[in-house]
């Protein structure tokens, strides 16, 4: 196993020097926007964040995981970072890629020329005491006419 880490390494880092950036999310837009958690009703998760009605503000970055060039789709990474969602001083960071939304898409990474057209997910569920799910996000423009940010 060792092996294949060293050189997935090795390549890594030989992509970085190339493009004098990260070999993985080299390019990406950052934002401010808004966490909105519609709670688990009957059923809860064991987490505060998770099992109430609530919205955070948060820091939003969206980024190609490859950086290919212009306008050719790519896997979309979207990291959030929500400061006080696990209490006073206790950031929360949440890792999404771009997906599908289905019941087995939400599982595959889709590749997407636009940041705002689609799903997001977890990929692999979450676990937290008795319940295990994928977590998504969706990318509304509010306004309808807000400008777009591109990557």
């Amino acid at each position: 196993m060792s092996g294949v880490r060293d050189t997935a390494y090795r390549a890594a880092e030989r992509v970085a020097r190339w493009r004098d950036a990260p070999a993985v999310h080299p390019t990406g837009v950052l934002c401010s926007g808004t966490l909105h958690v519609v709670g688990r009703g009957e059923r809860f998760w064991g987490e505060p964040w998770l099992d109430r009605h609530a919205s955070y503000p948060a820091v939003v970055r969206w980024s190609h995981a490859l950086g290919t060039p212009g306008r050719l789709p790519d896997a979309l990474g979207l990291a959030v970072r929500v400061e006080d969602a696990g209490g006073p001083d206790r950031p929360l960071d949440l890792l999404f890629t771009s997906s599908g939304a289905g019941r087995l898409g939400r599982h595959v990474p889709l590749l997407r020329p636009d940041a705002l057209t689609g799903a997001y997910s977890t990929l692999l569920a979450y676990r937290t005491g008795e319940c295990e799910r994928v977590l998504a996000a969706f990318p509304m423009l509010d306004p309808p006419h807000t400008p777009r940010p591109t990557l």
